[in-house]
């Protein structure tokens, strides 16, 4: 973070961006240090439960295949 608060205070010395600009691309900067882990945390929830779930539909499929075929079959 501090490196991009430096080039965002250099932008401003410069004249390349307003004061209100640079306002509007902090808060974007340090919104993206609390966004990260919360996607890295919804990441390994749906890595770990990928695997159920899989099975979890195969034993549904297969449960409709049964009551179909058992309700006179799928033509």
């Amino acid at each position: 973070m501090g490196s991009e608060r430096r080039a965002i205070l250099s932008m401003i010395a410069t004249g390349c961006i307003t004061p209100r600009e640079a306002e509007r691309l902090l808060a974007v900067v340090s919104g993206a240090d609390e966004t990260l882990p919360w996607l890295e945390a919804c990441g390994a929830l749906v890595w770990l439960t990928l695997p159920q779930m899989h099975a979890a539909v195969s034993e549904a499929v297969r449960w409709a295949a049964l009551c179909a075929q058992w309700m006179g079959g799928v033509r």
